[in-house]
């Protein structure tokens, strides 16, 4: 029964790290390889970008980098993810064996039933981070450490020599090395706390080890850079926010169930140590501090919990960590907690346990997993033209214009890839491993500001200029609109516009198969013999066409791809909602029918809420509608239904915050004005930066008396240029009222 359960659990793992591969990531880190393996060096200058070629590059990640070289030559991209699988194998069983020592030490045991559903649960946890990128194998050493940790303060073992060589390995893999520091430093910490206060032997070999450590990272290609390489990426942290995987808690989109689950996890984890020490029988003879540091091992784990939570709460990336060190954790401390009676159901538990696995199992290889969870994930090794800018790089090679190419940092890592060598990056998502903070600002205005672009393009000799298709829609108009460019190719990842006055715009074109290895495909099947590819019907994508063509303002193409969808009779819901947007494009650009076209968007709102009453586009849009003809209560009853169907949609609550402004500013009354508050700082927490988004709330909390807060949000908007003079006026009037000087 115990074989069956532990396969059962490594089935699951594998069938988790087997995904469609469309991590960005993964791309530029791949060229990488290649380029170290050409080259017959490790890179200390860009070698990627045409931006900032021949700037300083460290990169630490460069022996993965050629890990994964190496192995794509042999399997095919599309095999990568099994890279994953096998760390995935090592970190379950690290965990198994762990959890069995510290059963060992605590219970005299070395197992118990709750290692199984724990361990199958924080698989579920652990799963929105096996992507196959390096970080896995700081996942994995920072196992390997705990356990070598764990064992040799039990009984003291020759295998803690291994740390300083694992420590020079990691710091050649991935920058996460600087964990493997904090996890010794509090082990050694405990050791010698322990040895002061009951008098032990002094931790003097361990002292070495520790020391080793810290000193083996600077065994790689850039020398000593790396001892005080983790101050620096503390610092990058802070700065880097452009993708969620980076944000704090502060920020509402941290919140995901990772986040609750291994917050939940160290918070049990905290009462569990603490009951431990104040059970002890013999309380009321030995003071407290001598009960605490007995136990060196529970001294490391009560810090290292308390120093994981603070790394998680900083970045949501890290939650991982946290679920690592605690679910050994909580196999060890929760027998002390389960009433003797219930050990009886052991059996029963295990059965439970492994029926459960083989239907997690199922649900992974059949997607209905990822259905239910609504993760865009799915099971197979493929590499997904829905996610990646195939399209646009065939497109790109057969016209022969990868030199020198405008790209954001979402698409240009494929291209990294899929045109080298040719190709090099505008930006990409190096970050600031290579491009500056002011560079990546300079990019992210403009996106939005023409103005800001066309000074860019003036400084460079751009052959093609390509977008992420979901996104940056003020610059996918403005290459649209342009009398200078062209739209030679999109689809619905990838857009690429040229300078071209003859060329007609390209119709919309969709996504074909990536040709799989045939080692990937095996692979797929062997855990599925059912597998099948990705579904490329072109049926599922007039949508995203309608979308696109709406996003630029071609009212009739956007209307052409919506009548194709309708008569398909699928999706019908959002092909109103689509059809109401073509209204709205319309109904702003033609003053004569503006009145008729808007009462047709509302008509077809409605349509599609009559079909979805759960469409939160079709919700919004329709509020919107009441909100332009100042029907504000049917507004803001319709907006709170979207925002919580869609708890991350920014517009919706700086329309819901708007709408209570203008009830509060009619009424008069305090609670409307607190609830226009609170819905803008929603939408703050979604995007800080956002300096419309601050301004407006810093003028209501200024109207509602609270002078603190207003200051702290209208000080970095007072100077900006993009808000009308009159509105900066009122910011730094409001700003000398509360006693700031201007």
């Amino acid at each position: 029964m115990k074989r069956a359960l532990v396969f059962c659990i490594l089935l699951v793992a594998v069938a988790f790290s087997f995904k469609n591969l469309y991590e960005p990531y993964i791309w530029w880190q791949l060229r990488s390889g290649n380029w170290i393996l050409e080259n017959t060096a490790v890179p200390h200058t860009d070698a990627l970008s045409f931006t900032y070629e021949n700037n300083s590059w460290t990169n630490i990640k460069w022996g993965y980098e050629v890990l994964l070289a190496i192995y794509e030559k042999w399997a095919g991209a599309a095999a990568i993810p099994l890279l994953q699988a096998l760390v995935s194998i090592g970190i379950i069983l690290l965990l198994f064996t762990l959890s069995g020592k510290l059963l060992q030490h605590y219970h005299r045991q070395q197992f118990s039933f709750m290692v199984y559903p724990l361990l199958l649960l924080g698989l579920c946890m652990l799963e929105f981070r096996m992507t196959a990128r390096p970080e896995m194998f700081s996942h994995l050493f920072t196992l390997a450490y705990m356990l070598l940790i764990t064992m040799h303060t039990i009984k003291p073992t020759r295998l803690v020599y291994l740390i300083p060589l694992f420590q020079a390995v990691w710091a050649n893999v991935h920058e996460g090395y600087g964990i493997g520091w904090v996890v010794l430093l509090i082990w050694i910490a405990a050791l010698w706390i322990h040895s002061r206060i009951q008098k032990g032997e002094k931790p003097m070999r361990e002292t070495a080890v520790v020391a080793l450590a810290m000193l083996a990272v600077c065994l790689n290609p850039y020398g000593v850079e790396l001892l005080w390489r983790p101050l620096g990426l503390l610092t990058q942290l802070q700065e880097t926010k452009y993708t969620t995987e980076f944000l704090d808690y502060s920020y509402f989109q941290y919140w995901q169930k990772e986040a609750y689950a291994a917050l939940l996890c160290s918070a049990l984890v905290i009462v569990f140590l603490v009951i431990a020490v104040l059970k002890n029988k013999e309380k009321n003879r030995v003071p407290l501090l001598q009960r605490i540091t007995r136990d060196p091992i529970l001294i490391f784990y009560s810090v290292l919990v308390i120093a994981f939570t603070y790394l998680a709460l900083n970045a949501l990336r890290n939650v991982v960590f946290l679920q690592l060190i605690t679910l050994p954790l909580l196999v060890a401390y929760l027998p002390l907690h389960i009433h003797e009676r219930y050990h009886r159901l052991q059996q029963y538990s295990m059965i439970g346990t492994l029926c459960l696995s083989a239907c997690l199992y199922i649900a992974v290889i059949t997607n209905r997993y990822y259905e239910f969870t609504g993760s865009t994930q799915r099971y197979g090794l493929e590499i997904s033209s829905l996610n990646n800018p195939e399209g646009a790089a065939i497109y790109l090679q057969a016209n022969q214009l990868e030199k020198e190419v405008f790209s954001d940092y979402m698409i240009s890592s494929y291209f990294l890839w899929r045109l080298q060598p040719h190709y090099k990056s505008y930006i990409d998502l190096r970050e600031h491993e290579v491009f500056p903070p002011e560079f990546f600002t300079e990019f992210a205005a403009s996106v939005f500001y023409p103005e800001v672009f066309s000074s860019i393009d003036s400084q460079h000799t751009f052959t093609a200029y390509t977008l992420y298709t979901p996104q940056f829609t003020p610059l996918h108009r403005y290459f649209y609109m342009h009398p200078q460019f062209r739209l030679v190719y999109v689809d619905a990842v990838a857009a690429v516009y040229v300078k071209d006055t003859t060329t007609t715009q390209a119709t919309y074109s969709f996504a074909k198969p990536v040709a799989a290895s045939g080692f990937a495909q095996l692979l797929s099947r062997v855990f599925n013999p059912f597998y099948h590819n990705l579904n490329y019907e072109p049926t599922n994508e007039w949508i995203n066409a309608a979308a696109y063509f709406i996003s630029v303002g071609d009212a009739g193409k956007a209307l052409d791809y919506i009548q194709t969808e309708m008569q398909s009779g699928r999706y019908n819901d959002m092909c109103y909602v689509y059809r109401a947007k073509v209204h709205e494009l319309v109904a702003s650009s033609d003053t004569a029918l503006r009145v008729a076209h808007s009462d047709s968007a509302m008509v077809c709102y409605q349509q599609a809420i009559a079909l979805n009453r759960e469409n939160a586009s079709a919700l919004q849009g329709l509020a919107m509608q009441y909100m332009n003809r100042t029907r504000m209560k049917d507004a803001i009853k319709l907006f709170e239904q979207c925002v919580r169907l869609e708890p991350n949609n920014k517009d919706a609550y700086v329309q819901l915050a708007e709408s209570y402004k203008y009830v509060a500013n009619l009424n008069g009354k305090k609670d409307d004005l607190l609830k226009a508050i609170t819905a803008y700082e929603k939408a703050y927490q979604l995007d800080k930066k956002n300096l419309y988004i601050s301004a407006s709330l810093g003028l209501l909390h200024y109207s509602n008396g609270n002078c603190e807060r207003a200051v702290e949000l209208l000080m970095p908007v007072k100077d900006y240029e993009r808000i009308g003079v009159n509105e900066r006026n009122m910011i730094k009037q409001c700003l000398i009222n509360c006693g700031e000087r201007i």
